[in-house]
Parts: C-alpha cells; sequence; structure tokens
C-alpha cells in the first residue's frame, strides 16, 4: 500500500494518484547502471548523427580496408626478393621477377595513396555532392 505524501491517504500500490486528494505519486529515481550509460549514449549518438555523417564514416572504413590490403601485399614482398636474388642477372626471369615486384611495389603504394586520398577528401566530395543535389532540388522545386 502506497501513503499519501500530501494527505496520508492509503492506496493500491498501482495507483499513481492518490484517490483522496489526487495528487501524483513519484516515482522512486531508477538506478543507473554503467550498462544503462553507455547504451544511452550510444543510442545519443546515432541520433545524433546525419546521413551524410553515416555515409563518411563508412567511406573512411574503405580507406582504412584499403590499408589492410596494402599491409598483405607488403607481406608477399620476400618472395619476390627471393626471385630476384636467385635469378641469373641477365636472364628472361630476373626481368620477369624484377617487373613482378616493380608491380608488386606499386600495387602497395596505389592502395596506400588512394586510402590516404579518400580519408582526406571525403568530407569536402560529400559536401560537393550534397550542394549539387540540393541546388538541383531547389530549382525542380522552383
Amino acid at each position: 500500500m502506497k501513503k499519501c505524501d500530501y494527505c496520508g491517504c492509503e492506496n493500491s500500490d498501482e495507483a499513481t494518484h492518490c484517490a483522496e486528494c489526487g495528487t501524483a505519486f513519484s516515482n522512486p529515481p531508477q538506478l543507473s547502471s554503467p550498462k544503462n550509460d553507455k547504451l544511452a549514449s550510444e543510442s545519443q549518438l546515432w541520433k545524433k548523427m546525419t546521413l551524410k555523417q553515416i555515409f563518411v564514416a563508412l567511406i573512411r572504413l574503405q580507406a582504412l580496408w584499403l590499408f589492410f590490403y596494402a599491409a598483405v601485399y607488403v607481406t608477399y614482398l620476400p618472395s619476390y626478393f627471393q626471385r630476384l636474388h636467385y635469378a641469373p642477372a641477365y636472364s628472361t626471369s630476373y626481368a620477369d621477377a624484377k617487373f613482378a615486384l616493380l608491380m608488386e611495389l606499386l600495387r602497395i603504394l596505389m592502395h596506400i595513396v588512394a586510402a590516404m586520398l579518400i580519408i582526406q577528401y571525403t568530407e569536402p566530395v560529400m559536401n560537393y555532392l550534397l550542394k549539387d543535389a540540393k541546388d538541383e532540388h531547389e530549382a525542380a522545386g522552383e
């Protein structure tokens, strides 16, 4: 049984207001747990993020993927150096090994440069694209 703080009347446990005077019962403050606080802060983060920010984050994740591929290709380099070391100096296999090594280094460099450009220019490009889309939408509305 709940007792009204204002008039002292006894009320049922399910009551939200006093039957005698109509005073609302205050709910006891709920204790916040660290887990609930974390979920609440994550929920607020996703509510605050715009669609543009989500796209920028996803595109930048792709850039991290390019860095990962570059790191994987670096692990292949020792085999190219080994092929280069064991090939006779003036044979076609030596030239092929040099070319393959050059292509692998170029592939690694392209992945790193592309990832850096994506990270650096994602937001300005998205702003430009969204500005154009907004201008087209406004022109169509007039």
